[in-house]
């Protein structure tokens, strides 16, 4: 299988499928694109067996675990709040002990949702 190299406008990931004469699909969040290069330009191509692209396409999202492991370890501090850029709200959460232990459940349900659907994103052909 010829895997083509250039930035999917979605995900960012690097490696394409070529499905039709000028269309690409992304092989990490199956973006199709319709690409024409310039005359000179051609993307650089890696020929690769299917089980080895199978095995690299799931990623998971940094951003989304490393919040949602602050919201597990520090949630009832509110580092999850201040990680998020919701100042205030990580304040009360600071003096209130997470609203009293009730917001910090609503919250952790609320990012690992986040979670779960950022993953879902990012590999949806493979899910």
């Amino acid at each position: 299988m010829k895997v083509y190299k250039f930035k999917c406008k979605s995900c960012g990931a690097t490696r394409y499928e070529k499905i039709g004469e000028h269309t690409y699909r992304c092989q990490y969040c199956g973006y199709k694109e319709e690409v024409f290069f310039e005359k000179d330009f051609e993307p650089e191509v890696e020929e690769v067996e299917e089980e080895t692209v199978s095995q690299v396409e799931y990623k998971i999202p940094k951003y989304s675990l490393i919040k949602m492991i602050m919201c597990i370890m520090f949630g009832y501090f509110g580092v999850h709040r201040f990680m998020e850029g919701k100042i205030f709200t990580g304040i009360i959460f600071l003096c209130t002990y997470g609203l009293f232990g009730i917001g910090y459940v609503i919250d952790l349900i609320r990012i690992i949702g986040e979670f779960v659907r950022e993953y879902k994103r990012i590999n949806r052909e493979k899910l």
